[in-house]
């Protein structure tokens, strides 16, 4: 019974394509719903979301609406589905969908609901120095990240975690934790606990300008500013004009210094990385990408960009 649910799968990026993959091994997916195709890279050619390519290599049914309205019911219904599943999907769905199944609409969610409802769960733990986060298997309901939790995965937050590598813990730990959590709820082994609103905390969206890194700022927020945001917007700087990108750094340490200049590279170090000053204390860039050029390491940054010692960071074209 529990092989023969009719599962429609919502989802879009690597994190709901790894979910789908499990999903396919132990359930009859049905259909496929992803965020339509768009054009994109220099070339503008039509790019297909990681969940579109999946399915669509293993031929299983793919739709991508623009919008997802009450009658996509009917949809539902010609397709067999009995189970909704919510990956990362990036649209909202209207009440008339999620409570359209025989065993409801599931949406897995990258924290530990009630904290961190919204659309950047996994950036807004790592800069709020949490030092847990997890996934949460919630049912759906009209309000967003409200609904009955049915499970729990905790994961650690230790210092060095970027966003790119707790979303790397994401992809490797939420897909079994999924099929778990999915066979125990059509067993009915699951009692759905009710979230304390008095603990809510919300996230929202995040915009590319977020990432503008202030250099007078101390170089412990500017180091958890850099490693939270790394996937999107990634922090950014400028040098000579150019948009500089900062994937990854940490704290230099260094003597404290009477006069200090904010955003002057003040060494260039093979070993520790491109040392920075900032208002209080030195940064030393590890992971960087000009402006139209490739994400590299600094050591390969240094060779490349001649004479970068002394510029000043963040002084032109903010």
């Amino acid at each position: 019974m529990i092989r023969n649910t009719g599962i429609a799968f919502f989802g879009s990026p690597h994190l709901a394509s790894a979910c789908l993959h499990a999903l396919v091994s132990e359930f009859s997916v049905n259909l496929v719903v992803t965020q339509p195709q768009k054009k994109g890279g220099r070339g503008r050619s039509i790019r297909q979301t990681p969940v579109d390519e999946y399915a669509s290599e293993y031929r299983i049914p793919v739709v991508r609406p623009e919008r997802i309205e009450s009658d996509f019911i009917s949809t539902l219904r010609r397709f067999g589905v009995d189970l909704i599943v919510v990956v990362a999907y990036g649209r909202i769905l209207p009440e008339a969908v999620i409570s359209f199944p025989h065993f409801g609409a599931l949406n897995l969610h990258g924290s530990l609901l009630p904290k961190y409802r919204g659309a950047s769960p996994i950036q807004s733990a790592l800069l709020n120095g949490e030092k847990e986060t997890g996934i949460t298997l919630q049912m759906m309901v009209p309000q967003m990240d409200a609904g009955d939790i049915l499970a729990h995965d905790k994961i650690p937050i230790d210092g060095e975690m970027t966003a790119e590598k707790l979303l790397g813990v994401f992809i490797e730990r939420a897909p079994l934790f999924l099929v778990r959590s999915i066979h125990r709820h059509l067993s009915d082994e699951l009692t759905p606990v009710k979230q304390k609103e008095s603990e809510a905390t919300f996230c929202t969206k995040l915009k590319k300008y977020d990432g503008l890194i202030q250099w007078e700022s101390e170089a412990c927020g500017i180091i958890t500013k850099i490693k939270a945001l790394n996937i999107w917007p990634v922090a950014y700087t400028t040098l000579e004009g150019k948009i500089l990108r900062i994937f990854d750094a940490r704290i230099h340490p260094v003597p404290p210094k009477k006069v200090c200049t904010p955003g002057r590279v003040v060494e260039l170090d093979y070993t520790n990385g491109i040392i920075v000053e900032t208002g209080n204390g030195s940064v030393a860039l590890i992971e960087l990408q000009m402006e139209n050029k490739r994400r590299m390491n600094h050591r390969d940054f240094v060779n490349g960009y001649r004479n970068l010692g002394g510029k000043l960071l963040g002084s032109e074209g903010e």
